[in-house]
């Protein structure tokens, strides 16, 4: 167990990992041309491996850890350093405090972007609204106002939607 732990409070691992999130920062910053903002965001960023499908088998395989996986690992590494080679000291007060900053931000970040919802609501003066729309994420909603006492809303996510087939859904009130 020592040894694992050892080889997470490795200052050579610090230094691999940031340089290795260096190289994702870059080939992620560089891919948002081809790929668009959001979507460099989540292959890169917003996952633990970069992930290429090989089309003559079909088969995804990883090449390249994910923003995701570098996160954590820094975040494992971080705290394995301060639970192993740095003592507690009035003197190291500084460093202390910036490593668990660090430490305090990466999983804040963590946290937030896994369990975050991104929306938006638009309102003109004097207008009410209930609810939020998202700028990334489509939906196509149909609602029943046949029945005079309630409205039955039937939502069809928009990855469901396929050019050329025909939706199929026993749900919906009509097909």
């Amino acid at each position: 167990m020592n040894r694992i732990i050892s080889i997470f409070a490795s200052l050579k691992l610090t230094v691999g990992l940031l340089l290795v999130a260096m190289v994702l920062v870059l080939a992620g910053t560089f891919a948002q041309v081809e790929e668009g903002l959001y979507a460099a965001q989540d292959r890169y960023f917003r996952s633990f491996f970069i992930w290429i499908t090989l089309p003559e088998f079909g088969l995804a395989i990883p090449v390249f850890p994910g923003g995701y996986f570098l996160s954590v690992l820094l975040l494992a590494n971080l705290v394995a350093a301060h639970a192993t080679r740095l003592s507690w000291s009035w003197r190291k007060l500084g460093s202390f405090t910036v490593h668990a900053g660090l430490i305090l931000l990466i999983a804040g970040q963590l946290a937030s972007d896994v369990a975050s919802v991104e929306s938006q609501m638009q309102l003109d003066i004097g207008q009410r609204k209930n609810w939020s729309e998202s700028t990334r994420e489509f939906e196509f909603v149909f609602t029943d106002k046949s029945a005079p006492d309630v409205d039955t809303v039937y939502c069809v996510e928009l990855t469901a939607l396929n050019p050329g087939e025909v939706m199929n859904d026993e749900r919906l009130p009509f097909i």
